[in-house]
């Protein structure tokens, strides 16, 4: 980088102060004027680029952020400053494979740097790699054993890898340093549902909405719990509640067509169900909610229909007994026996 003349630098100085002073008032149209400003007299000067590019990103303008960021980057060759802002930016336009590669280049000349580490954490989890996630959290935890986003997140990835000891030991260790702390709550109960504790588990869920009646997850899965306690009416309560924060989330929707179903009320179970097959959901999603409309179509008589859901969901989840054992009951409507025969066959094996 050819420094320029001093009088040329002089009044890209001035227009970067300038830009200073109106970022920090909070005038950020005036700020972004004055670093383009200094940066048409300094092209490659780094603080501007630096600056130009924090403020882009202040104004969730990240796509614009990138191309300043990257260019910072070549011209510091990646510093550790300019790649954490670089790859906070690339994750914020999903971008998680570029995301992941700037974290990765920090840990190349950081190898301790925690904020790589914990960002890294997140997006191998994001991209369907608990184990690694996992791993990557727990050498962060040995630099900073109470970091409690990193504890919270792996408990995450240690129940998506079926290790719900440890995960239930990380949930604990993240309550004894955050006892009211929403996140850690929900965690803990979530840990503690998938162990099957259900009571300790509504426990949980009832601490994080003490802590805020809003936390939609909390709402979510408390409602999962009371269907499991045989408390349809109270989790239908929790998950319309879980709704009105977030209308389309399939899997709350999925169990309050579920308490429909409880409370027989089939034609809203079917109203709602058939709104997540709409949605196009993932695989295990798409095969709970039509093994949950065949179930509601069985109610209403409507046997050949809900057998074509089963089918359907087979595909999606081969030799699984629930679905199978509802297959039985439609073949059974169906008085179809060979067939009937045969399904039972595949239930019991």
């Amino acid at each position: 980088m050819i420094d320029p003349q001093p009088s040329v630098f002089e009044a890209a100085k001035q227009h970067f102060l300038q830009g200073l002073e109106a970022h920090k008032a909070g005038n950020l149209d005036a700020a972004e004027r004055a670093y383009r400003e200094a940066l048409v007299l300094t092209p490659d000067r780094p603080s501007i680029l630096g600056n130009l590019g924090l403020l882009l990103m202040q104004a969730q303008r990240f796509a614009e952020a990138e191309v300043i960021l990257r260019k910072k980057v070549g011209v510091e060759n990646a510093s550790v400053e300019s790649l954490l802002a670089l790859g906070s930016c690339q994750m914020a336009l999903g971008k998680s494979a570029d995301a992941l590669s700037s974290f990765e280049r920090v840990l190349i000349d950081e190898p301790h740097n925690t904020v790589a580490m914990f960002h890294r954490g997140n997006l191998l989890y994001e991209q369907g790699n608990p184990a690694a996630a996992a791993e990557c959290f727990e050498r962060l935890l040995r630099l900073a054993p109470n970091h409690l986003d990193a504890l919270n997140n792996r408990v995450g990835a240690l129940a998506a890898l079926g290790r719900h000891s440890e995960a239930l030991a990380c949930a604990q260790k993240a309550l004894a340093l955050a006892p009211a702390h929403p996140q850690t709550l929900c965690n803990h109960g979530n840990v503690l549902a998938e162990l099957g504790r259900y009571p300790a588990a509504l426990a949980s869920f009832d601490k994080a909405l003490q802590a805020d009646a809003d936390y939609f997850e909390a709402l979510s899965n408390r409602g999962g719990v009371l269907l499991k306690l045989g408390r349809p009416v109270d989790a239908g309560n929790s998950l319309r509640a879980a709704l009105s924060i977030r209308p389309d989330h399939v899997q709350s929707i999925t169990n309050l067509a579920r308490v429909y179903l409880v409370t027989r009320n089939v034609a809203d179970a079917l109203t709602i169900i058939n709104r997540v097959l709409a949605m196009q959901p993932v695989d295990a999603e798409q095969a709970d909610a039509r093994v949950i409309r065949g179930n509601a179509l069985l109610a209403q008589g409507r046997p050949s229909e809900a057998l074509a859901d089963f089918d359907q969901a087979l595909v999606l989840k081969p030799d699984d007994a629930d679905v199978l054992n509802s297959r039985c009951d439609a073949l059974l409507l169906l008085d179809q026996p060979q067939e009937l025969i045969r399904g039972y066959e595949r239930l019991l094996s």
